[in-house]
C-alpha cells in the first residue's frame, strides 16, 4: 500500500492520502471504503434533519464546523502530481468511494467555508483521503 503525507498536514490529525487501488487497504478488518451511495445517504440524512442544512454539521470544530454527527471532517488535501500537490489542502476534504467508473473512481468532496458536499469522478492515480465505514452484517 503506497500512502504518504501532504506537506503542511499531519498524519496524526489529517491522515494519509491513497490512490484508488490502495484505498481499501487503509480500512481495518470489518470496515470498508464507503460507496458513492453510502456518501449520498449520509448527505441526504444530514439535510433531512432540518436544523442541519449544510456540511458544517460534519466538519470538525477545528475546521469551522459544528460536528453534530461526530464525523470530525478535516481537510485531507489531494495529490495530483508534483506540479499540483493541492495547495488547497486547508480548504477541502477529499475521500475515495469504492464506486468505480470505466476510467476513474468517485470521490466525495467537502469544502471549508461553504455548503459544498458533492461526488465527482477523478483519475484513480490521484491520491486522496479515505474514510472507512463499518460493514453491515453479511457484507
Amino acid at each position: 500500500m503506497l500512502a504518504f503525507q501532504i506537506i503542511g498536514l499531519t498524519s496524526g490529525e489529517n491522515g494519509y492520502v491513497h490512490n484508488w487501488s490502495g484505498a481499501s487497504a487503509a480500512c481495518k478488518d470489518g470496515f470498508k471504503v464507503p460507496s458513492k451511495e453510502d456518501f449520498q445517504e449520509l448527505s441526504s440524512y444530514v439535510v433531512s434533519v432540518k436544523k442541519y442544512l449544510d456540511v458544517a454539521a460534519l466538519k470538525s470544530e477545528n475546521w469551522g464546523g459544528t460536528d453534530q454527527f461526530g464525523w470530525k471532517a478535516l481537510p485531507t488535501g489531494r495529490y495530483v502530481s508534483k506540479a499540483d500537490a493541492s495547495i488547497r489542502n486547508t480548504d477541502y476534504a477529499f475521500w475515495w468511494t469504492s464506486t468505480p467508473t470505466s476510467t476513474s473512481g468517485f470521490m466525495n468532496v467537502v469544502r471549508m467555508g461553504s455548503g459544498i458536499d458533492y461526488l465527482t469522478s477523478i483519475d484513480t492515480a490521484q491520491y486522496v483521503g479515505v474514510r472507512c465505514l463499518m460493514k453491515k452484517w453479511g457484507e
